[in-house]
């Protein structure tokens, strides 16, 4: 699977797996088996709130956007990401929030 994110500022975390053609987002899964190549599915249509657009099967790969919660205080990494090429196990989503700071020392 291509993973497109994005972001956007929710106190929510998203956990996301995958198994074979099943993401599972927060618990919930979604088979996307379904989806044939050059014909777009709406993801209004799967009924879960972490897939956004369209989802496509391009030369037997599948192409989805996530939404990508984060926290205010949010790293880079997390609201300019990359896409993941994912295929088996847990996805490795950027952090939902920046490390807390060290204190300075005066």
């Amino acid at each position: 699977m291509i993973l497109t994110l994005s972001p956007c500022r929710l106190d929510a975390a998203l956990t996301a797996e995958i198994d074979g053609e099943t993401i599972t987002l927060n618990g919930q899964a979604v088979d996307l088996s379904g989806v044939v190549e050059g014909m777009p599915v709406r993801a209004e249509t799967l009924g879960c709130i972490w897939i956004t657009g369209q989802i496509e099967r391009r030369d037997g790969t599948l192409h989805l956007t996530l939404i990508l919660p984060h926290a205010a205080e949010a790293p880079l990494e997390t609201l300019w990401p990359d896409q993941i090429a994912a295929s088996e196990g847990l996805v490795p989503l950027p952090p939902h929030a920046a490390l807390p700071r060290e204190p300075e020392l005066a």
